[in-house]
């Protein structure tokens, strides 16, 4: 049973405290107790296991102090340590080690610091003296727990500190890099600068495997750097250290995994659902009108709990919101408040002027089981009668205002979805898009108003867009539901939301980290869609969002965004004036400089940042500005996101609009998009939502029919470019370490995967199946540097659509003859792809979880707040 996880619910509370399970704090207790409780036929005091267990929880609470010392934010414990590398036993492919022992030496190896403390090199104690005070510990130990179990325990230990046998040069390995390997994450999620941990780890480590996952640490760790640093990295002694821009080939697809595994050492397991707990303080409203601050006002009254939580409920029921505008529920500067609204269901009924539900400046808030439908006055739907051709390029449209809807909003510039209940055909013709935008407004045609009239152009109507019977259907306001603006792990679980006015979740700078399970976001028959489901910009730690479901939205399902900050003018060679800049950037924070056409130019650090008399504001670079257009802010890149087992149905744009930074997207399934299905994909011209993503794996994810509006050289279902406004394609390295695993695509228009731009990326085990809509070719790559590709699939390619631009022999039709070829073998212009590899595979549909795909999708974070 080693290794075996379980979902945890923290500080009993009912409210899982983030979704990657870090169960180091029971698990080493737990795995200890098993070695106890070893003994055939010795049997311990009961009152000794207690006070050795007890002994053994300081490690759960006792800080490594080499973290404390570098001042990490909620640094790991003994116990966190311990943990990973006991993870790191189970990967061991040498079978002439024996994996158990490697384990029981690994949870082990660390006890006596639970009664000597973390005892580090630069502590005034020598070698011998701190092995003396451990020997100790560990003997007494031996003492408390007499007989065989006492001495297994003492003699693991005794193996560990001596380093000889094959079990212990491993662990002994485990140790050094488990430590290099927290570092990284500290230094990418802290901005730390650790060189001195990787230094002590120079040529120390005796193992072949673990020496591998080291070098490709360091690979990583190279381009992670360059991102921060701009190429240097300034040591503790002051000097610098060159890094290289691009990392080295990566050697095999085993470390590319092993990395993906590793960065969590836990499992994501969905919650089932939970019913809330008896006994909570109940608020029961006066009448069926839902009134928001008097809630609160009530919430805010009640007592907390021996944990720390505010967790209350509402009475369940239908109620109706009038707000007058204001916000239904706000939070400013609360922590630890759990509203139980499960089957409360609340119906907007007015025009709003900002966010209905606003956390600012708050942590540990979550909302568990609301429904929301958002139906205010302005809100239209009408019933399609009519349809007439004017002429070559004119239609008009005839439609009547259903039952309930006010008039009032039917005339006026306005863009009208169009719904037939699916919105986008399920079979051929399928729709080019569901929008409509007319700018002359709509003209009455019947004395009573319920009959309108729109003029459409030909454009519009094509591919059978609007068909008499259809509905058409406005969006409300442009306010959003939810703002969660500068707060930390706010919680959405088993919340619902038909239709929005601006988007459903608009969540804006702080620490982030915000779980999303369980939410529904839809249209309704009965109301219009919203925007962006989830609309992400600058958080240091990006959402988690599983198990949930998104349908018709209007723009994106999920957008994970940053800002291209233009400069106005340059000042000296390391300093400039912006207007405006995000309330989130900091002085330390690092920036990344860009020129006028979104080509990376490199890195700096904000040293200070002052505010003009004009309203503009100046800031000051630690290094030069590179003579530079843009600036975006890497600190708050919405970093270690996880966007896992979700459905995205029928968006009129792009499913997952992603800029986000070391992340996750998995197991997720796309149908009928009409533009593009995950794009990682900053954008120029208007909207300037930036930044290029680096370290993202994006694997098992089923998409079918992705891209019915693709035009010209935009739309597809799986891009990782730029999406530039003149078409310019930056060179390699723009964006890093992107990976393109096993998912299915099927009847995909324009590119079904398009990678530009990037350095160290690996496309393997994707599969490409008929019909294919588009003469695109199935795979494009442009710019990018160390590229392997391997293990991708066409199937039913009958109309001969090119397989890949440049032809090489990395994708292969119907698979049947692998080749392999390294990126060293070939020579291709740097417009091109450098390498492929390919390798036999079948056809597959959707991929289930199980544990092995559970256990890949976790990447670069151990983080629970």
């Amino acid at each position: 049973m080693y290794g075996k996880l379980r979902t945890c619910t923290c500080r009993n509370r009912g409210v899982p405290e983030t979704i990657f399970l870090s169960p180091s704090h029971y698990v080493t207790a737990v795995r200890l107790a098993s070695i106890v409780w070893h003994s055939l036929n010795h049997v311990l005091d009961p009152k000794n296991i207690l006070n050795f267990l007890l002994t053994v929880g300081k490690l759960k609470t006792t800080k490594r102090t080499g973290w404390v010392r570098k001042g990490v934010e909620l640094p790991e414990s003994i116990s966190d340590h311990m943990y990973r590398m006991s993870i790191m036993s189970l990967l061991i492919n040498d079978p002439s080690i024996n994996r158990e022992r490697c384990l029981k030496i690994a949870i082990v190896h660390d006890l006596a610091e639970s009664t000597v403390g973390d005892i580090t090199p630069h502590d005034p104690v020598t070698k011998e003296e701190k092995y003396r005070m451990e020997e100790e510990a560990m003997a007494d130990v031996k003492k408390l727990l007499t007989g065989p179990t006492g001495e297994e325990i003492y003699d693991l230990w005794k193996e560990y500190e001596a380093g000889a046998t094959p079990e212990a040069k491993f662990v002994k390995d485990f140790d050094k890099f488990e430590m290099i390997l927290q570092a990284y994450e500290y230094e990418t999620a802290q901005g730390k600068q650790l060189q001195e941990f990787f230094d002590s780890t120079k040529g120390v480590f005796k193992t072949e495997q673990v020496s591998q996952w080291a070098a490709h640490l360091q690979q990583m760790r190279g381009a992670s750097v360059a991102l921060r640093y701009d190429g240097t990295v300034t040591l503790s002694g002051g000097s610098t250290q060159g890094i290289s821009q691009s990392p080295t080939p990566t050697t095999s697809m085993t470390s590319l995994l092993f990395s993906t595994f590793l960065f969590a050492c836990g499992v994501f397991f969905s919650q089932a659902l939970i019913n809330r707990p008896s006994g909570i303080p109940t608020y029961a409203p006066t009448s069926t009108n839902f009134t928001g601050p008097a809630f609160i006002q009530w919430t805010l009254n009640q007592a907390r709990g021996a944990d720390g939580y505010i967790t209350v409920g509402v009475q369940k029921g239908k109620y109706d919101v009038y707000t007058n505008g204001g916000a239904l529920f706000q939070f400013y500067q609360q922590s630890n408040i759990t509203l139980w609204l499960d089957d409360v269901v609340l119906t907007f009924r007015q025009r709003p002027t900002q966010f209905f539900v606003l956390l600012t400046y708050t942590n540990n808030i979550s909302v568990r089981g609301l429904t929301i439908h958002f139906n205010p006055p302005e809100t239209i739907q009408a019933f399609v009668n009519n349809i007439t051709q004017i002429n070559q390029n004119t239609y008009t449209v005839e439609a009547t205002v259903c039952d309930g809807y006010n008039l009032d909003y039917v005339t006026g510039p306005k863009t009208w979805y169009v719904f037939n209940g699916k919105t986008l055909l399920p079979n051929n013709p399928f729709r080019r898009s569901f929008d409509l935008y007319i700018g002359g407004g709509a003209q009455f045609v019947t004395p009573s108003g319920r009959r309108f009239r729109i003029s459409t152009t030909a454009a519009q109507m094509a591919n059978n867009n609007v068909n008499v019977g259809d509905i058409l259907a406005t969006r409300g306001s442009g306010v959003s539901l939810y703002g969660v603006i500068y707060s930390k792990n706010a919680s959405f679980i088993d919340v619902t939301i038909t239709s929005s006015g601006g988007v459903a979740f608009y969540m804006e700078g702080g620490a982030g980290g915000h779980l999303l399970q369980r939410v529904k976001v839809t249209k309704n028959p009965d109301a219009p869609v919203p925007g962006d489901a989830i609309h992400v910009v600058g958080m240091q730690k990006g959402p988690t969002i599983i198990d949930s479901y998104f349908e018709g939205m209007g723009d994106d399902g999920v957008n994970l965004l940053n800002w291209f900050q233009p400069i106005l003018k340059l000042n000296s060679s390391n300093s400039f004036t912006t207007t405006n800049p995000p309330n989130y950037w900091n002085t330390g924070d690092v920036v990344r400089l860009y020129n006028q056409q979104l080509q990376p130019l490199g890195f700096s650090q904000i040293v200070s940042m002052t505010l003009l008399p004009d309203k503009n504001t100046s800031i000051v670079l630690s290094s030069s500005h590179l003579n530079a257009n843009y600036v975006t802010d890497r600190n708050h890149a919405n970093a270690n996101f996880l966007i896992s087992n979700n459905t995205f149905y029928n968006h009129r744009a792009r499913s997952i609009l992603c800029k986000g930074s070391r992340g996750v997207i998995s197991h997720n399934n796309f149908t009928l998009v009409t533009l593009g299905g995950i794009f990682i994909q900053p954008e120029s011209g208007q909207f300037l939502e930036g930044d290029y993503a680096t370290d993202l794996i994006i694997h098992d994810n089923y998409l079918e029919d992705i891209g019915a509006s693709a035009t010209g050289n935009y739309g597809g279902s799986i891009s990782v470019n730029l999406n530039s406004a003149t078409g310019f394609v930056p060179a390699a390295g723009a964006f890093m370490n992107i990976s393109v695993l096993d998912n299915t695509i099927k009847g995909s228009w324009a590119y079904p995967i398009r990678v530009a731009s990037t350095s160290n990326v690996v496309v393997s085990g994707n599969q490409l199946l008929a019909p294919f809509r588009s003469s695109y070719p199935l795979v494009t790559f442009q710019n990018n540097d160390l590229l392997v590709v391997q293990n991708n699939c066409v199937w039913g390619n009958v109309t001969g659509v090119t397989l890949s631009s440049p032809a090489v022999d990395g994708v292969q039709s119907n698979c049947t003859t692998p080749t392999t070829t390294r990126t060293q073998d070939i020579t291709i212009p740097t417009s091109s792809p450098s390498s492929a590899i390919v390798h036999t595979i079948g056809a597959v549909g959707k991929v289930e979880m199980n544990w092995s795909t559970l256990l890949s999708v976790v990447l670069f974070t151990l983080t629970i707040y």
